[in-house]
């Protein structure tokens, strides 16, 4: 099995962030998780793996500016980079997003 990509292509979804292989954009990845969806049932929505909804949280902290999954995105870098698919599976998943107290 070959490593997850993002890849950009202006012909899919105008160009936005997709995962490799599949019309799937980051942004509609990482938004359910940070809405609180958990990584299975993200999985099971878009017909992703593990890896590839981890890389697309990844991507929207890193590329997007998404500050609250920041310090896990560092954390998780070095294995989703060249990581088995045992230690992906080892991986924490993003912190669920804290809402600012009113």
């Amino acid at each position: 099995m070959t490593r997850p990509r993002i890849v950009v292509d202006p012909a899919v979804r105008w160009g936005r962030a997709i995962l490799d292989g599949t019309s799937t954009a980051t942004v509609d990845v990482a938004g359910m998780i940070a809405g609180g969806e958990t990584v299975a049932t993200v999985c099971g929505e878009y017909d992703v793996t593990r890896h590839q909804v981890l890389l697309a949280c990844w991507h929207q902290a890193i590329n997007e500016g998404w500050d609250h999954w920041r310090s896990w995105a560092f954390e998780v870098h070095p294995v989703l980079a060249s990581g088995s698919p045992a230690q992906v599976d080892a991986l924490p998943d993003p912190p669920a997003r804290v809402e600012a107290p009113r």
